[in-house]
């Protein structure tokens, strides 16, 4: 009897746990979730947060900062990465009502030109032990805050030059006018220190005709390159026109950095198909003499 009065107090407690951070997940609201700005290494910044406490019941939270590394999802050890101030206080919420928080953003004189992260947890303060929850990074997104630093060069907006990306753009199957599709494929390798998001299209132009020129969106999942990282993407081209068979078709890649309006532009051209037409027609006035010499014998025979 003992044991199952152990058992159910164990799962009671159990439940209460889960039940609790449930509804710390679903009650709690922060905006905004991320926010993404620029600044120079002698600047700052003035923000703020707002959480909405949606619980019939008071709420105690403490804010903590982190140095975040976006792509591995994962916390930076040491102090030189973190860039965003804020008092180390216990914040009060009353219910159904919200609360700013205030911070600063200062870059550091030591962190080069680039992309960083930090991390605003809003730990909630929990007396009661049983309930309270260990790790603070675990708890809700609704809860943490996402800060996006692009520390930039002084006397230029945003820190980006032209020269952001190794480009390679080439054709890797010619096609067959109406029965393969024309197949591209490039590569974007990020070579500066920005977390930069490849954008831009490819465009088909007809050198000869009137037609009008066929445009297709690049990275359509909308990826995030991190510094070094490369990104490929093989791109087809399926539609024909009579008028290919004899023109040479200007294929143009044009690549964004997904932060300023900087572009790289790339351009190869597609030979015409008058060999592959020709070929073909001479084959087919071989195959018309082959047939007629063959009706030509079967008459002589008869």
């Amino acid at each position: 009897m003992r044991k199952l009065i152990t058992i159910v107090l164990t799962t009671a407690l159990s439940l209460s746990f889960f039940l609790n951070f449930l509804t710390k997940i679903s009650a709690n609201t922060l905006t905004p979730a991320i926010n993404e700005t620029f600044l120079e290494t002698n600047k700052r910044s003035y923000n703020k947060v707002t959480i909405t406490n949606e619980q019939n019941k008071k709420i105690s939270v403490t804010p903590k900062v982190y140095p975040y590394s976006a792509k591995d999802e994962s916390l930076i050890n040491g102090d030189q990465y973190i860039f965003v101030k804020t008092d180390l206080e216990t914040f009060d919420i009353e219910p159904n009502s919200s609360l700013n928080i205030n911070y600063e953003i200062i870059p550091p004189q030591n962190l080069v030109p680039g992309t960083y992260f930090n991390l605003i947890v809003f730990e909630e303060v929990d007396n009661n032990p049983i309930l309270k929850q260990q790790n603070p990074i675990n708890t809700s997104a609704n809860l943490s805050q996402l800060i996006v630093l692009h520390i930039t060069e002084a006397g230029n907006i945003k820190g980006i030059t032209s020269d952001f990306a190794n480009i390679t753009f080439e054709i890797t199957e010619k096609g067959l006018p109406f029965l393969k599709p024309t197949k591209i494929k490039y590569i974007f390798q990020n070579k500066t220190n920005y977390v930069l998001e490849t954008e831009g299209e490819i465009q088909i132009f007809k050198i000869q005709g009137k037609y009008q020129p066929q445009y297709i969106k690049i990275n359509k999942d909308n990826s995030k390159l991190y510094p070094n990282d490369s990104f490929e993407e093989e791109i087809e081209i399926n539609n024909w026109n009579i008028i290919d068979v004899i023109s040479e078709r200007k294929i143009i890649g044009r690549f964004y950095n997904g932060l300023d309006d900087n572009f790289v532009t790339k351009e190869v051209i597609t030979e015409n198909y008058i060999l592959y037409l020709a070929g073909i027609t001479f084959l087919i006035f071989l195959l018309s003499l082959f047939i007629k010499s063959l009706l030509d014998d079967n008459k002589k025979k008869n």
